[in-house]
């Protein structure tokens, strides 16, 4: 069972590490112009989304891992991710993916502690307090039903706010596309980061995990299923809407200018 969980772990990944959910995806693949961004926001000194050139230029490499990988989803990820849309109802997707991402919040507790945004590290640990009780283990987001909800934030985000640029595009075997930057951002890195993941027996990591990785590439199942079928070259979609997606999330210094890292 193990192996079979570090299978995944190491796998699953190929797609949605960076990708995010289908909705994200979908909102962010065809956007250009980085003007249709907010670039500041009241009260701070950041940029928001300041990114929207890729620069690829390992594109030949990129390109034969992301064969490679594409290959171990279609035989072995996509099956898994299908047959768990057709086990459980929506409703119960949800709550998996709920518990899934209230087990994350530890992670942007930490990243925005070192982002030193105090703001949101005490409304981030409030969020993961009341999941964790009224929310019984986050089977249900109570905190964001009272409008307490901060987003996710991981190494990456937090090496942006500093100032660091997404540096080239990265297509990494079994962990999918990435920038540079966000490279740091595997499942392990972050587990590492997790608070959470040190009080857990390892067999419990590996299942939630395995759970989390196979939950999300079930998320996206429409996008890649309508990339595959339309797409006349589904390596340049799917590097738009992973680039686009994250960029979206970052928050630059307001001194930061986007350029080729």
């Amino acid at each position: 069972m193990r192996i079979l969980l570090l299978i995944l772990f190491c796998s699953i990944t190929t797609i949605t590490q960076a990708t995010g959910s289908l909705a994200e995806a979908l909102s962010y693949t065809n956007v250009e112009d980085a003007s249709l961004y907010p670039t500041s926001v009241t009260g701070t000194e950041l940029n928001y989304g300041v990114c929207s050139d890729i620069n690829d230029p390992f594109e030949k490499l990129n390109r034969k891992i992301f064969i490679f990988n594409s290959a171990l989803d279609h035989f072995l990820l996509k099956p898994v991710a299908k047959g768990y849309t057709k086990f459980l109802s929506e409703n119960a997707r949800g709550r998996v993916g709920n518990v899934l991402d209230n087990l994350q919040t530890p992670l942007t507790i930490v990243n925005n502690t070192l982002q030193l945004d105090g703001k949101n590290t005490l409304l981030s640990f409030w969020q993961f307090v009341i999941n964790s009780t009224l929310g019984i283990g986050g089977l249900e987001d109570v905190a964001r039903k009272r409008g307490l909800h901060v987003e996710p934030q991981t190494l990456g985000n937090t090496l942006g706010k500093y100032g660091f640029g997404p540096g080239p595009y990265i297509v990494l075997p079994f962990f999918g596309g990435s920038s540079a930057r966000d490279m740091l951002d595997t499942p392990i890195a972050n587990s590492a980061m997790n608070p959470l993941s040190y009080n857990l027996h390892s067999r419990y990591r590996l299942t939630f995990a395995g759970a989390r990785l196979v939950h999300e590439r079930a998320e996206i199942l429409p996008f890649t299923d309508y990339i595959s079928q339309s797409s006349p070259d589904p390596y340049v979609a799917i590097r738009s809407s992973i680039f686009q997606s994250r960029e979206k999330l970052m928050r630059y210094p307001s001194y930061y200018r986007c350029h080729h890292d």
